[in-house]
């Protein structure tokens, strides 16, 4: 009986640290924060740096003509981001190559982690991919993606009189998406979050400035977005 009593003491053991062991392969991505200005990770890390872009366009109709105040420039400082574990940063992770680019030098590695952080306090309709329609925007969800970063992005657009700047509180995050009817093609998309950006019944995006100066409006542009000061 002892050694039975034993045996079953050893075998729950063993279970625990094998789901112990199990909880750790799962651990959830975790957030870092700017130091100085800086990406810093104290992680091992593998894989490449990339060069990943996303342009923010001055939107244009089917005529093409352009939509409200034309977009000088958008910048962006995050404030904590977070990595599919292993995945490399630069230390100047956040750099500008034009004056609607951001430019984020991380390595990419699709995980549900990742996206869990993205999503975090936020829903469904505080969400817009750049690879979605109109009818889409503010029903889907990113299953997957690289990466996150959390920070103020703000917006200047030329006007009549002198630029006007919208600096928003939000979320920008990178996946993955394949169109798999014709016509095909594939190629990393982009997310943006926000508790202060909402999709509205007509399907526009819209979110507040941080200074309650007023609204920016976001569309979904394949691999970018389009933007303008709202109302137009």
């Amino acid at each position: 009986m002892r050694g039975s009593l034993i045996l079953l003491l050893l075998w729950l053991s063993a279970a625990e640290n094998d789901c112990n062991s199990l909880l750790s392969t799962r651990a959830a991505e975790e957030r870092h924060y700017l130091q100085e200005g800086k990406c810093l990770i104290s992680d091992e890390t593998e894989g490449t740096i990339q060069d990943n872009s996303v342009n923010f366009l001055t939107k244009l109709d089917k005529h093409g003509q352009r939509h409200g105040a034309f977009l000088l420039k958008v910048s962006f400082k995050p404030i904590w981001f977070v990595l599919t574990r292993g995945q490399p940063i630069e230390k100047d992770c956040v750099i500008s190559k034009g004056p609607t680019f951001v430019n984020i030098l991380a390595g990419r590695q699709l995980s549900e982690g990742v996206r869990d952080k993205f999503a975090d306090g936020v829903s469904g309709n505080n969400m817009l991919c750049s690879s979605s329609d109109a009818k889409q925007i503010g029903q889907i969800y990113p299953a997957a993606l690289n990466f996150v970063f959390d920070g103020l992005m703000t917006f200047t657009f030329a006007n009549d009189t002198s630029p006007s700047h919208f600096s928003l509180r939000l979320r920008l995050a990178q996946g993955y998406f394949r169109q798999t009817a014709f016509p095909y093609f594939e190629g990393n998309n982009w997310w943006i979050a926000s508790t202060d950006c909402t999709t509205t019944k007509n399907q526009a995006f819209l979110c507040d400035d941080i200074d309650g100066k007023g609204q920016v409006r976001l569309y979904p542009w394949l691999w970018s977005f389009g933007v303008s000061a709202w109302p137009m």
